[in-house]
């Protein structure tokens, strides 16, 4: 029943559908994020697009993510992979927006069909060796201090920085399509 309403409270807020993901090994695959995770302890990954009110609700929480992990050697980056929307439109509300990630492009959605990534704000963790360790919501859509919340990917980074196994892997999500 928690479930049902969960998706029916996101469906109501314009998220559209919810997945399940299964991390994969990506590193011949994400030749774009090379430079990220190679020079870096690793990279974060979030799906984005300017339209998915989704990712809106989810800017402040990932700023403040940024801000704590980043200089952790962390990289972060949002990665727009919707053929809807050119990557000039992308850019002209990423700038709108004044976003600290940097914005990259996933021309065709590769990366995003390899992970299987359906929906924004999808994010990933990727290890040094451009392996997925993480790939899920964000957050449960509780914000900090709310009874109940599952900051999936804040635990997954302190496990991560912490040479720990990373206890849940992936989340179920919801958010806007990635076409």
């Amino acid at each position: 029943m928690k479930i049902i309403s969960s998706l029916f409270l996101a469906l109501l807020m314009n998220c559209q559908a919810a997945w399940q993901i299964r991390p994969d090994n990506l590193a011949t695959e994400l030749f774009e994020l090379e430079n990220f995770y190679k020079n870096h302890k690793g990279v974060v990954v979030i799906f984005w697009q300017s339209t998915c009110p989704c990712v809106r609700r989810y800017e402040e929480r990932v700023r403040k993510l940024y801000e704590k992990y980043e200089p952790q050697n962390l990289a972060f980056v949002y990665m727009s992979s919707n053929s809807n929307e050119t990557f000039t439109q992308s850019q002209a509300e990423y700038k709108k927006r004044q976003m600290p990630l940097r914005l990259i492009r996933d021309e065709g959605g590769v990366i995003a069909k390899k992970v299987k990534a359906q929906g924004t704000p999808t994010a990933m963790l990727i290890n040094s060796q451009g392996n997925v360790v993480y790939m899920g919501w964000i957050d449960n859509e509780r914000r900090e201090g709310e009874s109940g919340r599952k900051a999936y990917l804040e635990d997954a980074l302190k496990e991560y920085l912490a040479h720990l196994p990373i206890s849940i892997k992936t989340s179920p999500m919801f958010g806007c399509p990635i076409r």
